[in-house]
């Protein structure tokens, strides 16, 4: 008895072998087709679903009478919130959606000193739970095969990660005298690889679509060895991470990033 089980136990897990083994091998079309012969839907699942596309939940603490992140309040926080973002137009949600409903950008006067602060909403707010983003390795060679992205002069030697469909990092292109909010932004946010130091963003470029944080490559050199890659950003109450596997990046037999 004990033996058939032992070989039923042992049948099964080279059946769930073989299973993972298609699954990847199914998703893995960047490496068995050229760019050319990818399909809209093969192009989306590289775009949001991928080694180098993550889906994450934004983190909101919010503030509470008194102030903020566990400060002197006693006021029990709403699970609703407006999350406060630089001024420009009403921003623009995750690619043909549409504007996000509910979200309207302040005036100047009514920015905050950090990015990222939120206060609580009066209606026409979004819930806590809903607020999501994509994270995604812009400066990867599939993307950019499947976006035909050109990037600023500024990202070259860059590793580029992009966040798309969080109001707060969305609106206009910066212009003169936004330094001081780029400034902040690459302040906060950084990457760093597992048993390595992390590295702050050294340029920034926003749109309607989302933010670019590019990140020198030559202070952190990555090999397909390296482990557990987090981007991370943290902006006074709103925070997200990511975390990406070199060994899972591979586009044509090398590393991709």
């Amino acid at each position: 008895m004990n033996s058939r089980r032992s070989f039923l136990i042992g049948l099964t897990g080279v059946a769930a072998g073989l299973f993972r083994e298609r699954l990847f091998a199914a998703q893995d079309f960047w490496n068995r087709k050229k760019p050319g012969e990818w399909s809209s839907q093969e192009v989306r699942q590289l775009v949001t679903r991928s080694p180098w596309a993550k889906d994450v939940r934004v983190e909101l603490k919010a503030a509470t009478r008194g102030g903020y992140d566990g400060g002197a309040g006693t006021e029990e926080p709403s699970r609703r919130y407006e999350v406060v973002q630089p001024g420009g137009p009403i921003p623009m949600g995750p690619a043909g959606s549409g504007p996000m409903p509910g979200i309207a950008a302040p005036s100047d006067s009514e920015l905050p000193g950090q990015i990222g602060d939120v206060r609580r909403g009066t209606g026409g707010n979004i819930p806590m739970e809903a607020l999501g983003a994509t994270v995604r390795w812009e400066s990867a060679q599939p993307l950019v095969d499947a976006l035909h992205t050109q990037f600023p002069a500024d990202f070259a030697e860059h590793y580029v990660i992009g966040v798309s469909g969080l109001p707060v990092l969305e609106g206009r292109p910066f212009q003169v005298g936004d330094e001081g909010m780029m400034d902040r932004l690459k302040a906060s946010a950084t990457l760093q690889a597992k048993g390595k130091s992390p590295y702050q963003a050294g340029v920034v470029w926003r749109s309607r679509a989302g933010t670019w944080f590019g990140f020198a490559q030559e202070s952190m050199p990555l090999t397909p060895s390296d482990r557990d890659v987090m981007f991370l950003f943290r902006a006074n109450q709103l925070e997200l991470r990511a975390t990406f596997q070199p060994k899972e990046m591979l586009y044509l037999g090398k590393l991709a990033v």
